[in-house]
């Protein structure tokens, strides 16, 4: 788990980030839905059935799970600043192993 500080809204964020799999298997962003329950937690069931074929990144949203929650208006343009930041950093820490993909929402084995 790493906490990345943020500059957003005029205040400095810690936003937690969480990334399984081999650091030398494509990357994957896995965004958990907006929701009062939300969490990268969402992706666990995810993260131990891929096992060791992909590496995993998920984020706790600004204001939910463990990052930061100040008392601050979450908007939009926040979350988009947040994730654009998040983008940023993966890419700065694993050049050209991204492959554009991004996941919203939640994942069951169960059909």
């Amino acid at each position: 788990m790493e906490r990345l500080q943020l500059d957003l809204a005029g205040h400095r964020l810690g936003i937690v980030l969480e990334r399984s799999g081999p650091r030398t298997a494509p990357l994957w962003l896995l965004l958990p839905a907006l929701s009062t329950v939300s969490s990268r937690s969402e992706w666990k069931p995810l993260a131990e059935a891929v096992g060791d074929q992909r590496q995993l990144a998920s984020l706790d949203w600004p204001g939910f799970g463990d990052s930061d929650r100040p008392a601050i208006g979450y908007d939009a343009s926040l979350l988009r600043s947040a994730l654009r930041a998040v983008l940023s950093y993966l890419h700065t820490i694993h050049p050209g192993r991204h492959n554009g993909s991004a996941g919203c929402g939640s994942w069951s084995p169960h059909r």
